[in-house]
């Protein structure tokens, strides 16, 4: 990840806003593995780097509108926010009678070790999440933000931020526990 200090990040979007467009590719560099982690995570589609390529191109489009005193990784993580809500909405319309566990029957594990299987499987049990608790969830452990910066994101307040993790991980902890212990007795587990 790109090392910028909040100065030379600041000034980078001046430039950038003066139509010296190379000056926004290191803004780019920095925040793209974030905001792709969350984008890849919540829609769970081989589309995520268009999406981010349309995240970061509404971003370069509203830069007059962001204020350089401010940190740059909320506002663009908001976007990012909106842009796959906006995705999510529409996809529920177009494919309203799918069920989440249809995405999965065909997907293969194949042999290179139970972290992957069990990285795989936490993906799948994030996915199931409702997506409140989801985009909550992947702000904080995808894109690593603080509490604070997801209560500005989400415009929340701090407590519900973090009532809403909690009961995000107790979610996963409990598909995740429900998930070992049918594996282990031979069973297969029934969709969420």
């Amino acid at each position: 990840m790109l090392l910028l200090n909040k100065e030379k990040e600041s000034e980078l979007i001046i430039q950038a806003r003066c139509g010296q467009k190379d000056s926004f590719g290191p803004i780019v560099e920095k925040y793209w593995p974030h905001v792709h982690s969350v984008v890849r995570r919540a829609c769970n589609i081989s589309s995520a780097d268009d999406m981010c390529q349309e995240i970061f191109i509404r971003a370069y489009s509203a830069l007059n509108q962001f204020d350089t005193s401010r940190p740059f990784s909320p506002w663009i993580m908001k976007i990012a926010v909106n842009f796959v809500s906006e995705f999510l909405r529409k996809e529920s319309k177009n494919n309203s009678n799918v069920s989440l566990d249809e995405n999965y029957q065909g997907r293969l594990f194949g042999s290179q070790g139970e972290r992957i299987v069990t990285k795989i499987t936490i993906d799948e049990l994030v996915e199931k999440l409702p997506l409140g608790l989801r985009i909550v969830f992947l702000l904080r452990h995808g894109a690593q933000l603080s509490y604070e910066e997801i209560a500005q994101i989400l415009n929340e307040p701090l407590g519900t931020v973090k009532t809403s993790i909690f009961r995000a991980r107790e979610m996963l902890r409990n598909w995740f526990d429900k998930d070992e212990s049918a594996e282990s007795s031979g069973k297969g587990v029934e969709p969420i």
